[in-house]
């Protein structure tokens, strides 16, 4: 059985935002897939805003590059800008897809509580799902 490391599922979040249809014109400074890894890095490092992630980028540029293989973070604007076209239901196949891939890996053995049910605290925004 291959061992799951978080680089493979980092890769494959980067992968798969890459692939969103991006409206932009032709003239786009920043990628789709380097934005959206962005958003994903920002809860991932707990900022506290947009602002703060900003404030800490240079110290942080080579270990985004290194660990959320983002090549170049886009400003503030520009990632809210390309983030809000983004239909929600794109992100949720994503997070789907990494779910599947721990499921598989049968990471979630030790989470099962009364039978199919998993215990699990996965980002803290809902209090139940």
């Amino acid at each position: 059985m291959k061992i799951l490391k978080i680089d493979q599922l980092l890769e494959y979040t980067k992968d798969r935002f890459a692939r969103f249809k991006d409206n932009r014109g032709k003239n786009k400074q920043y990628g789709i897939g380097d934005s959206l890894q962005s958003g994903l890095a920002i809860f991932s490092l707990k900022d506290s805003s947009l602002l703060e992630f900003n404030k800490r980028l240079t110290k942080r540029k080579d270990n985004l590059k290194r660990v959320f293989k983002i090549d170049r973070v886009p400003p503030d604007e520009t990632m809210r800008e390309i983030i809000d076209e983004i239909n929600p239901l794109q992100i949720e196949k994503v997070k789907k897809g990494v779910l599947q891939q721990v499921k598989e890996q049968g990471l979630f053995k030790e989470f099962e509580y009364f039978g199919e049910h998993k215990l699990l605290l996965i980002d803290g925004v809902h209090h139940h799902n």
